[in-house]
């Protein structure tokens, strides 16, 4: 966890070179463990800036080199690139607004198939409240 408050910290002390192009604002990103989410708007090639000091701040903090097999290559290729749309952590989170552009917060919400399986969990008459023993095979 130090490991990833330290990326943190890193990541977000940097901001674009270009603050006319790019917005002036430090890059943000969130972890769990050892996972990074960067959260950039679209301005720009910033999403793309804040990746690359995203992937600077392992061999930076570790006191390794340039090239260093400091990132896991393969992992990096499977999770993605920047994407408007994704399902990070078991969450789906997507920085679209309702008209489909790239404007306003996004929305972050469970998947499809895991709120289907909440709705018929809460229906369900063993976790209704006052409920004292809840059967394992109901979660």
């Amino acid at each position: 966890m130090v490991n990833a408050y330290a990326g943190k910290q890193y990541h977000e002390r940097g901001y674009p070179a270009e603050p006319i192009w790019h917005t002036p604002f430090c890059f943000h990103s969130s972890y769990l463990m050892d996972d990074e989410i960067l959260m950039e708007p679209l301005a720009g090639v910033r999403p793309w800036m804040s990746r690359r000091r995203a992937r600077w701040a392992p061999q930076e903090l570790m006191g390794q080199g340039e090239g260093a097999p400091v990132i896991n290559e393969l992992k990096d290729e499977e999770e993605g690139h920047p994407e408007f749309t994704k399902v990070i952590w078991g969450l789906f989170m997507s920085t679209l607004d309702s008209d489909g552009g790239h404007d306003g917060p996004g929305t972050i919400t469970l998947p499809e198939k895991k709120l289907i399986r909440l709705r018929e969990l809460f229906r369900d008459v063993s976790v209704s409240p006052g409920t004292r023993l809840v059967l394992l095979h109901s979660l």
